[in-house]
């Protein structure tokens, strides 16, 4: 298909060239009305394909500890495979390892090598195959039947699944993870300086050029300064998101006053 140059293509559409955005400039900030712009229609998809994404995992994490403890013969709690108790927590441990580690792996993945549009897909089919069995709502798994749960779920992923065809697909276009893992491994010769993994400083010293600027290591510097609020209130949130709500309204705000 021609396309005339001054038309670019996104998606299904042609928009004119002239017409993407851009940032604005002094004159137009300080000259030209503040009007809120509407929210694109675009984002309204991500927001509900996200929304159902959490919506599957919860269904399927929050009851999946009975669904493998207890067996189909116990009358006062439902269940369905009888594991025991060891060995539905083991799973439910490892799922979790799971999560929290290979984000980092499929983060490198998903910007250097496959795209992230592949990665997703990749992740949420690992996801679907790891967790389909487990798929359960604590209401319905006592009151229908764990068919009852699985249906809900899988209802919940068809309904997105065709939204995803409106999504722009980017190509890879690089992660900064590799570099950060660089600057740290400069840094830790020199007793953790991140000056000394400066490109200035690299030159200087090493006759060795690096790919990234003086501005990155700046970036990283800034970013691990917002550590130290950690060393105050020590409690990662993913703890704090299984506590007790009392507990939770005690200390939650305490980082937000730092």
């Amino acid at each position: 298909m021609n396309v005339p140059k001054s038309m670019t293509l996104v998606g299904a559409n042609t928009v004119p060239a002239d017409c993407e955005r851009r940032d604005a400039t002094e004159d137009e900030i300080n000259g030209l009305p503040h009007v809120a712009d509407s929210i694109s229609s675009i984002v309204w998809v991500a927001l509900v394909v996200s929304g159902a994404e959490r919506f599957v995992f919860y269904a399927a994490t929050t009851p999946w500890q009975n669904y493998a403890q207890y067996d189909r013969e116990n009358t006062s709690i439902p269940g369905a495979l009888g594991l025991g108790e060891a060995m539905a927590s083991n799973i439910s441990s490892a799922f979790y390892a799971f999560t929290f580690l290979m984000s980092v792996a499929f983060a490198v993945l998903s910007d250097a090598w496959i795209g992230r549009y592949i990665t997703l897909c990749l992740s949420f089919w690992l996801t679907s195959i790891a967790t389909l069995s487990f798929i359960a709502s604590t209401y319905l798994e006592k009151k229908v039947g764990y068919w009852a749960a699985y249906l809900m779920s899988l209802c919940a992923l068809a309904v997105v699944v065709p939204l995803l065809t409106l999504w722009l697909k980017l190509p890879p276009q690089g992660s900064v993870i590799p570099q950060f893992a660089k600057v740290i491994c400069f840094s830790a010769r020199h007793r953790f300086r991140l000056d000394a993994a400066k490109p200035s400083y690299q030159a200087e010293r090493y006759h060795r050029e690096v790919d990234w600027h003086d501005s990155f290591v700046s970036e990283i510097k800034r970013g691990l300064s917002a550590y130290n609020a950690m060393f105050v209130v020590p409690v990662p949130t993913f703890i704090l998101s299984v506590a007790h709500p009392i507990t939770k309204g005690m200390f939650y705000p305490i980082p937000l006053m730092q």
